[in-house]
């Protein structure tokens, strides 16, 4: 008999109402929240409010990169999207209806659109610079999950070194409080969270073969 696989829910919140996270809870699942606000939540995990659920991911994956459960899913305090794609009912009863079988757990974007893009066209401009030095030059199309809300089987995470997580969050806390430019390339002022919403697609995708050498623009 197959093992019931580990699941971990992690929650990226600002000011966002968690309270459906209850009622998750309530079915059995495990939950992390992560909380930017100035009045964080008594059992959350208390954060500066910088880089966004970006830097909330990469803080998870190398606090936890030796010890991932089978399965961690990321989820924005408002699971419905922005704007607004499911009710919080709807989220909670599609997240439950995932966890009630393991054969509907796999590397997949969960609650928000599965986009698709090919890097050349893609707006923001920074997230061609960060592909070309994680991976090379961009030339095929790409799927990333708008939110930045993913189902992820652990050997997807650790598909990557920690250091290149680690070399990334030190990127999007360099970037900071600083203004998007969509049409800056530049990575001399860091990284930030709307190029790596655009990234973690193919971050998370094994297919990607990282450079050898990928870490010499992030430093």
């Amino acid at each position: 008999m197959n093992s019931v696989p580990s699941v971990l829910v992690v929650v990226s919140r600002f000011k966002e109402d968690v309270t459906w996270v209850r009622e998750c809870q309530s079915n059995g699942i495990k939950f992390l929240i992560y909380d930017k606000s100035d009045k964080p939540l008594e059992d959350a995990i208390s954060l500066e409010n910088i880089g966004r659920e970006a830097e909330t991911m990469l803080r998870f994956i190398i606090d936890h990169y030796d010890e991932l459960p089978d399965f961690t899913i990321f989820l924005q305090g408002d699971p419905g999207g922005t704007p607004p794609m499911y009710t919080q009912d709807q989220a909670v009863n599609i997240l439950c209806s995932k966890l009630k079988s393991s054969e509907s757990l796999a590397y997949d974007a969960i609650l928000t659109c599965r986009s698709c893009a090919v890097m050349e066209h893609i707006w923001a401009r920074k997230a061609s610079t960060l592909f070309k030095a994680l991976f090379g030059e961009p030339s095929k199309a790409f799927w990333f999950a708008g939110g930045a809300q993913y189902i992820l089987p652990r050997d997807n995470i650790r598909n990557r070194p920690r250091r290149l997580y680690e070399l990334l969050r030190a990127q999007v806390v360099k970037f900071g409080w600083q203004g998007f430019d969509a049409h800056d390339p530049s990575m001399s002022k860091g990284i930030d969270p709307w190029t790596m919403e655009i990234m973690w697609g193919s971050i998370f995708n094994p297919e990607f073969v990282l450079r050898e050498d990928y870490d010499r623009d992030l430093q």
